[in-house]
């Protein structure tokens, strides 16, 4: 009855174009039969011959008809069956063929030019079914198709949203130049998939053949070696981590566990990193399903990273790429000295430009400047590490804009647009900055302006740099 009544309602829907409240209809159809069960009657609910009936006579639904057939049943109980044998049986039998037709002319006439070959196909073998072996076998074959026909469309339906390379996508890990080269030249290690939608052993499937259509164009991690050993042109784009983002997938079925697995199998093998970032707890409870994932979330496994965002992931594999060359291991002190090497190039420029600086030591998780401080110092640091936060009232937690490490700085675009600043700055240690003040400035101009044409001609390299790194990401996020 349940099943009729949601089959019936959505035939009404489409009969008559108007939109129901499902929950108010439950609640007037079950009142409905606690009356007549107390009554001696039998189940009821929503008839679409009736309802189709009085669009036809009226030419909009009313609710004349379903008084009018309310009336002659409740008659037709009050005076017993002396009252139906009056009424001549071409009438009923008329109208149950005439309503018949029209449903067949609606469902089966029309709608071939409403469905696709394959659909309308379906819908002839469904109507066959019920003329054949009755209602409740062809519900089951129309059951058995929807869900056929789901599973098989999804399947073909990427689980992929974007791909990004490491080269071009940065963490909001903010470096020093040096190390951006660094990545540049090798952050194609790096390959982050965001994941959408349900996941599924189809859609499963097309993730890993992916995964392995990728693998096969490049070199493993073992194999790289062992050839460069052979050629030193080869170039490094042998891909050593893969980032699986799961922030826009719904969820995931516990029929994808195999998939993922063999996925983790194969990157073992070649030597990668499997990193995973934005799980949530139903997600990471149907991966525990296997050893290798259960194992990884319990740090027991090298080849599985787990990060609660993408930027960490990120930073973590930028790190790594980064502190397998022994040439860029300084990250936590770089002095100004040296930093300033990439502004000017003779000594007594750094040395005058550091005249113009104040230094400042600060310890950890303490404000350099707040949201909405109007900004009139650009900060360098020289040791430690600032995270900048952007304060936003419809999120529980604040999300982390970007880190600064030693040898970057911090709040260049407020000063330079003399505004206030927009996000809020606090030392994730103890951490020491050099600070140019906007006085500073001005007096670098009128007392040395080769140095203040130097450093402005840097500060405008930096900012296009993050322009266009802004760019690349937004065009394959686009694409």
């Amino acid at each position: 009855s349940i099943l009729s009544f949601l089959f019936n309602l959505s035939g009404i829907e489409t009969t008559t174009p108007q939109e129901f409240d499902l929950n108010r209809e439950l609640r007037v159809t079950g009142t409905a039969n606690l009356a007549s069960g107390l009554s001696g009657g039998m189940i009821g609910f929503h008839g679409v011959g009736v309802t189709a009936l009085s669009g036809i006579t009226a030419g909009k639904p009313t609710r004349l008809v379903g008084l009018v057939a309310a009336t002659v049943v409740g008659l037709s109980l009050l005076s017993g069956p002396a009252l139906v044998t009056l009424i001549p049986k071409f009438v009923f039998g008329g109208l149950t063929l005439y309503l018949g037709i029209d449903f067949l002319v609606e469902w089966v006439g029309k709608a071939r030019h409403r469905f696709s070959p394959l659909d309308y196909g379906w819908i002839l073998v469904i109507l066959l079914t019920i003329a054949t072996l009755g209602i409740l076998p062809g519900v089951g074959i129309g059951l058995m198709v929807t869900v056929i026909a789901f599973v098989v469309r999804y399947s073909q339906f990427s689980p992929i949203k974007y791909e990004l390379s490491g080269a071009s996508h940065y963490s909001n890990l903010t470096r020093p130049l040096h190390q951006y080269h660094v990545l540049g030249a090798q952050g194609h290690q790096i390959w982050v998939l965001g994941l959408q939608g349900f996941i599924f052993f189809g859609t499963a499937y097309n993730l890993l053949n992916r995964v392995k259509e990728k693998l096969s164009h490049g070199l493993g991690m073992s194999n790289y070696l062992s050839a460069s050993l052979l050629d030193q042109s080869i170039p490094n784009l042998t891909i050593r981590y893969i980032i699986l983002d799961f922030s826009h997938v719904v969820n995931i079925d516990s029929s994808a566990v195999l998939s993922f697995t063999k996925m983790e199998q194969l990157v073992a093998q070649k030597e990668i990193t499997l990193v995973l970032t934005n799980l949530n707890a139903h997600v990471q409870q149907i991966l525990s399903q296997s050893d290798c994932f259960r194992q990884g979330f319990q740090q027991e496994r090298a080849t599985i990273q787990v990060f609660p965002d993408l930027d960490r992931g990120l930073e973590w594999c930028e790190t790594e790429i980064i502190n397998t060359n022994t040439n860029w291991r300084r990250s936590r002190f770089l002095p100004m000295n040296l930093l300033l090497q990439e502004i000017f190039s003779q000594t007594d420029d750094i040395l005058a430009f550091i005249g113009y600086l104040q230094k400042t030591q600060v310890r950890s998780e303490e404000t350099i400047f707040s949201a909405g401080d109007v900004a009139n110092q650009l900060h360098f640091i020289e040791s430690g590490r600032v995270s900048e936060f952007l304060p936003l009232a419809s999120v529980e937690k604040t999300p982390r804009l970007r880190t600064c490490n030693a040898g970057t700085m911090i709040g260049a675009i407020a000063f330079y647009r003399n505004t206030p600043h927009q996000t809020t700055a606090i030392t994730d240690q103890d951490t020491v900055v050099y600070s140019l003040s906007t006085e500073k400035l001005q007096q670098m101009n009128q007392e040395t302006p080769h140095l203040a044409v130097s450093f402005q001609t840097y500060m405008a390299s930096c900012l296009a740099d993050q322009l266009s790194q802004a760019t690349q990401n937004i065009k394959m996020l686009l694409s």
